[in-house]
């Protein structure tokens, strides 16, 4: 899948983590993440660094797809969370600045 802000793709290799093993450890055990990859967690509004080894940024978003929170370069042992926010995006860290997201931005899978 690939993600786009607007009209313009900004991911290109998105991995939907649809099962409970996936859900359950994210991007834990990654030692990098490749340059615009991000991992999906639908339905989900809360996510933790646990265990991780790497930074990331984390994407929020809402019903209708527009960003409610952002966070840049969480480190491990974190906890991300947004009571609005109805899916999860985890990326590189950097890629949320560099990508520009932010915000109120509408964000789509296709």
């Amino acid at each position: 899948m690939k993600l786009y802000k607007g009209k313009k793709p900004v991911l290109l290799d998105v991995e939907k983590a649809s099962s409970f093993l996936k859900r359950l450890t994210g991007l834990l055990g990654k030692t990098e993440v490749p340059e615009r990859y991000a991992m999906y967690f639908p339905h989900c509004n809360s996510i933790h660094t646990f265990f991780m080894k790497i930074r990331i940024d984390v994407v929020m978003t809402d019903d209708k797809s527009a960003v409610v929170r952002v966070f840049k370069d969480l480190g491990p042992w974190k906890i991300a969370s947004c009571p609005d926010a109805k899916d999860t995006y985890e990326l590189r860290a950097g890629s949320a600045a560099s990508l520009n997201i932010k915000k109120g931005d509408i964000l789509k899978l296709m």
